[in-house]
């Protein structure tokens, strides 16, 4: 697959920072999964550790991780990732959706620190996934928004 990168600028009257939106503030961290949840709506995250037989690595001349199954890897530097993340199921009141396998499939270092992962709710119920995962030098911001039970857009940052 090839990167689609984009750039532009936003008027600050059409931009409203997640930390203003409610919260899925219920968190129980259970071993490899995170649960965020409210009365209506809960969205579990789960990771496993990364195992590179499964994977077909490309790197640099100077040994250096270029790409994981074609893809650049988000979260770390140059490095072979420890974790990676495995599913983000949400569970509404009458339906369960899960995020497709390409929107997860080349997140590494994924982080349930509170603080670092939350879903927030807009005024049309859109949820906006995000978390803040990396190896400290391969760190990056990923939101997800998902509106209407099913995915509209996938945005990864690399926030310096």
């Amino acid at each position: 697959t090839s990167d689609i990168t984009s750039s532009g600028y936003i008027h600050n009257s059409r931009a409203l920072p997640l930390a203003k939106l409610n919260r899925l503030s219920k968190r129980n961290l259970y071993g490899n999964s995170l649960t965020l949840s409210n009365d209506n709506t809960s969205v579990v995250f789960t990771k496993e550790p990364f195992n590179e037989s499964k994977h077909t690595i490309e790197r640099d001349t100077d040994g250096w991780l270029e790409a994981i199954d074609g893809q650049k890897p988000w979260g770390v530097d140059g490095c072979i990732p420890t974790t990676g993340l495995a599913s983000i199921t949400i569970n509404y009141k009458d339906k369960t959706y899960s995020l497709p396998e390409v929107a997860i499939s080349n997140i590494y270092e994924p982080s349930f620190l509170e603080g670092q992962c939350g879903v927030f709710v807009g005024s049309d119920n859109t949820l906006y996934i995000a978390m803040v995962n990396g190896d400290g030098a391969g760190s990056y911001i990923v939101i997800w928004s998902i509106a209407d039970k099913e995915l509209k857009s996938m945005n990864l940052i690399i926030p310096f």
